[in-house]
């Protein structure tokens, strides 16, 4: 919500098990439109082979919404449940997405 809406003040966000919102699955559309593709925040989407699929569904509309419109972005997945174990596991390649930005 906050790295699409507030684009600007973003040089990259991440989606770690992402659940769109209802309140603001029909305004995700719209707030990708309104970022300037020079100005796009580096995104990085992940969720667990074994998160709810309800989660999973929303990550891939989502990936999906990025896609139709050519937005770039990085996409992971691997085993494990919707758990802080999970979130631990990738802790490595979250940090690795974020640093790489580090500098531009």
């Amino acid at each position: 919500h906050l790295g699409l809406k507030y684009w600007d003040h973003f040089a990259a966000f991440g989606g770690h098990s992402l659940p769109v919102f209802y309140d603001d699955a029909p305004y995700v559309p719209y707030w990708l439109d309104d970022i300037p593709t020079d100005q796009l925040p580096a995104i990085f989407i992940d969720y667990a082979e074994s998160d709810q699929s309800i989660i999973r569904r929303s990550a891939d509309t989502f990936r999906e919404q990025l896609e139709e419109r050519g937005i770039p972005y990085s996409f992971s997945t691997a085993p494990g449940s919707h758990t802080q174990a999970y979130w631990t596991s990738q802790a490595d390649w979250y940090l690795r997405f974020y640093l790489s930005l580090w500098g531009e």
